[in-house]
C-alpha cells in the first residue's frame, strides 16, 4: 500500500511539473489575417485558433464595475481585435485542445497576444503569464477594475460545452498525446 502511494504522488508530481513545462518546440508556423471570434479565439483561413496559457470571458458575460453590469465577454473580444488592429498574425502552434482548437502563441508584429490580454486585464492567466496577471490586477486593469466570474466558472455555471476545467493532470494527457504524435511523425 505504501508503495502505491508513493507512485501515486510521484505520478502527481510528474503531471504537475509537466503540465507547467515550456512547449517543446512549436508543431507549425500559421500566419496570415484573422478574424477575432472572442477575446481568446482567433480564426484563420477557417482555422480555430485558441490563444494558449489565457482565458478570457464568454462573449455573453458579463462583469461589474461599482454594481453596473457591462459586457466584459464583448470588451475582451474588442481588445483582442484592438492589438490586432487588422495587422497579419503569426503563430506558433503547440497542438490541439480536446474541442480540435489549434493551440498557439500569437504574434501582431512585435506584440505577444496572449501576454498582452492578460497584461491588460482581459484574459486570466492560464499556466502562464501569473506575473502578467498580478500586474493587471495590481493596477485595476480590464476585468479587475470590478467583479467578475471567472470565465471558467461562468461557463460551467451556464452549461457551456467547453466547461471542462483546464487541470494539470489534462495538460499532462494533452502533453502525452502531442509527444506521441510527433514520435509517430518522425518514425
Amino acid at each position: 500500500m505504501v508503495d502505491f502511494l508513493i507512485a501515486l504522488m510521484a505520478l502527481g508530481f510528474l503531471a504537475i511539473v509537466t503540465a507547467r513545462m515550456p512547449p517543446m518546440r512549436p508543431a507549425e508556423i500559421l500566419h496570415g489575417a484573422v478574424r477575432v471570434t472572442d477575446g481568446d479565439t482567433l480564426e484563420l483561413d477557417g482555422l480555430r485558433i485558441r490563444l494558449q496559457g489565457i482565458d478570457a470571458p464568454e462573449l455573453a458575460q458579463a462583469c461589474n464595475n461599482d454594481d453596473v453590469a457591462y459586457p466584459c465577454g464583448l470588451q475582451a473580444r474588442a481588445a483582442l481585435a484592438q492589438l490586432v488592429d487588422g495587422r497579419p498574425v503569426s503563430c506558433e502552434s503547440y497542438g490541439h485542445d480536446r474541442y480540435g482548437r489549434t493551440l498557439a502563441r500569437c504574434m501582431a508584429g512585435t506584440t505577444e497576444l496572449n501576454r498582452a490580454m492578460v497584461k491588460n486585464g482581459w484574459a486570466l492567466a492560464y499556466g502562464d503569464y501569473d506575473v502578467q496577471e498580478a500586474q493587471a490586477r495590481k493596477a485595476r486593469r480590464g476585468l479587475w477594475r470590478g467583479d467578475f466570474t471567472p470565465p471558467e466558472e461562468w461557463r460551467r455555471a451556464h452549461d457551456r460545452l467547453d466547461a471542462a476545467p483546464h487541470q494539470p493532470l489534462s495538460a499532462f494527457w494533452d502533453w502525452l498525446r502531442d509527444l506521441g504524435r510527433l514520435w509517430i511523425g518522425n518514425t
